[in-house]
Order: structure tokens, then C-alpha cells, then sequence
């Protein structure tokens, strides 16, 4: 399970998650667990900060590696939330 609070405010916003991922990976069928997972990626030249969480992968990539190359290659700093959301999207 993973917990995320988001707060809103005249000044800013504010996103905070856990850092636990859980795999069931072990032959056993017990969980794997890492505690030092990312959940929100912080895109700096736009100064938006995007939470994702959970095992799916987007275009064969983690969550953070596909944020990461998104950010890279189809981002630009004069980009509004709108279209930072509407790219995220497509």
C-alpha cells in the first residue's frame, strides 16, 4: 500500500509519499522490500513535481526511468502544467 498526502495552499503545493516498494519476488512467495523507493519525480525546469507509485512499467521502464527520459526529451521549461499533464497523458 503506499500513502501519499497532497496539500494545497495559497502559496504552493506540497506532495509527500512513503518510500516502500513490495515485490513478490522471493521462491518462497514472501515479499521483497526495498524502503528507499521513489514515488515523486521533480521536474525541475518546470518546477512541477509528478507522484506516481506501483510494479507497472511504461514503455518497458520503471516509473522513474520513464519520467526521467519524458522529462529529458519532451519537456521544455516554458511548458504550462496543462501541457506538462496533456504529454504526461498522450
Amino acid at each position: 500500500m503506499t500513502s501519499t498526502i497532497t496539500i494545497v495552499h495559497p502559496k504552493g503545493v506540497v506532495l509527500a509519499a512513503d518510500k516502500l516498494i513490495k515485490y513478490p519476488l522471493k521462491p518462497d512467495g514472501s515479499l521483497w522490500h526495498h524502503e528507499k523507493g521513489e514515488k515523486i519525480y521533480f521536474v525541475e525546469k518546470s518546477n512541477v513535481g509528478i507522484s506516481f507509485w506501483g510494479l507497472g512499467t511504461y514503455e518497458g521502464k520503471k516509473g522513474i526511468d520513464f519520467l526521467k527520459e519524458f522529462d529529458e526529451e519532451k519537456l521544455r521549461p516554458e511548458d504550462s502544467i496543462d501541457e506538462i499533464a496533456e504529454k504526461l497523458r498522450n
